[in-house]
């Protein structure tokens, strides 16, 4: 008789997946969970932030190991100062990259080594490529879920940043980043993109590896319509308020946009949803009566399915907006910026709405507001949408079906 030894997959996080709280974090539980129905996997994370302790145990439902590395730099307010005085040191001397630099810690490099010099894998699967290049060297399928193109998010980043020391540096900054980017790619496999644009980008970077598209995937029995009657005075912002370009989109809605939403339909309130709001986001609600910061939400559909409307006004992005499927999926109208759905393959009336200028991007707010038709047309062909494209089935089954493939064991005699 025939035995088939259950192949060994070592997947890499650069942020501690829970609880979920942004689309990065969403993209690799969803991935964990899939791969572990195929291999065997042993899941290295950092370990940054407070109170992760509590949901160790969660991952180890899905893993065989649960690797958690706390970065140097977390160690004590000593140790954050002197990692970041070296930060800057090899910023200014090498154009280090932030991302870099604090995913190659000695920490984060010598838990990396030892794993692999404990045990043998099948595929090794990176999240982003910033991870020490002794990954690169193992005997396995090498993945990198390159997710979207991060030379261009940094250059978008430095374009509007208020330090002077970035601003004259940007130009070293982009081409060091640019370089070390098309390196680090072109030592894996397989990279995945989650767009047909990135993925041609990364062509032109690194010409040898495979490159595959991967969107991220979506729950579509998770996020399916609620019962929640829509309230149609009520515009949601729905978005992960640590990523600079959500900030910024929150900061253009209230200055620009909702004034003139008002003017359509008077008394307008603003539901401003996402973790880790910053102060000036708090003081929103602190100067309009009519605007609520909920924070951290556990279950975000909840808020979502009392909204008229939800919009995505971003100004400048990279990578794909998941949350936008994610609400198409549980039927809710958006009104978002063609930025906002870049490379996402969807058009007006794909259950959105899409405007560029403040003018445009109210009426098209108002305009769902009051007609209570187009809303449920665009709810009904943005769950239909949703459902095709974005399923757990299309997206992550199909990438842990590829990487099985890819990594053919043969079955061993088992012993009488």
């Amino acid at each position: 008789m025939l035995v088939a030894h259950r192949k060994k997959l070592f997947l890499l996080c650069q942020m501690f997946p829970l609880p979920v709280q942004s689309g990065t974090q969403l993209r690799t539980f969803n991935l964990l969970v899939r791969f572990a129905q195929r291999f065997d996997v042993t899941f290295l994370t950092l370990a940054a932030d407070p109170g992760w302790e509590a949901y160790v145990d969660e991952l180890r439902r899905h893993c065989e190991r649960v690797i958690t590395v706390v970065p140097d730099n977390k160690r004590s307010k000593l140790h954050r100062a002197a990692f970041k005085v070296l930060y800057w040191m090899r910023r200014l001397l090498f154009a280090e990259s932030s991302d870099r630099f604090y995913n190659t810690l000695p920490a984060v490099n010598r838990a990396i080594r030892e794993t692999l010099a404990a045990e043998q894998f099948d595929v090794v699967f990176c999240e982003y490529w910033f991870w020490d290049p002794a990954l690169f060297e193992a005997a396995a399928l090498k993945v990198i879920d390159a997710n979207d193109v991060q030379s261009q998010r940094v250059e978008k980043l430095l374009d509007r940043s208020s330090n002077p020391i970035e601003r004259v540096l940007r130009r070293r900054l982009v081409r060091r980043y640019q370089q070390m980017e098309a390196a680090a790619l072109a030592r894996a496999d397989v990279v995945v993109a989650t767009t047909v644009r990135d993925r041609d980008v990364f062509e032109r970077m690194a010409p040898g590896p495979e490159k595959i598209v991967l969107p991220t995937g979506l729950d579509t029995d998770y996020f399916v319509p609620q019962d929640a009657a829509p309230d149609e005075r009520n515009v949601v912002f729905y978005g992960a308020l640590s990523n600079p370009m959500n900030r910024d989109a929150v900061q253009y809605l209230v200055r620009d946009i909702l004034p003139r939403i008002r003017e359509r339909v008077p008394g307008t309130r603003l539901t401003i949803v996402g973790a880790f709001p910053p102060p000036e986001v708090i003081d929103l609600a602190r100067r309009d009566p009519l605007v609520t910061v909920t924070g951290y939400v556990e279950d975000v559909r909840q808020p979502l399915a009392r909204a008229g409307v939800v919009v995505c006004p971003l100004r400048f992005g990279y990578g794909i907006r998941g949350r936008i499927f994610e609400l198409l999926s549980m039927s809710i109208p958006v009104v978002a910026t063609s930025v906002a759905v870049e490379g996402m393959e969807l058009r007006s009336g794909d259950g959105l709405l899409l405007a560029d200028e403040p003018a445009a991007f109210a009426g098209a707010v108002a305009n769902l507001l009051e007609d209570p038709t187009l809303r449920a047309d665009l709810a009904a062909r943005g769950r239909e949408l949703a459902v095709g494209r974005m399923s757990i089935a299309a997206t992550y089954d199909r990438l842990a079906d590829l990487l099985d493939q890819r990594t053919s064991v043969q079955p061993v005699p088992q012993s009488a």
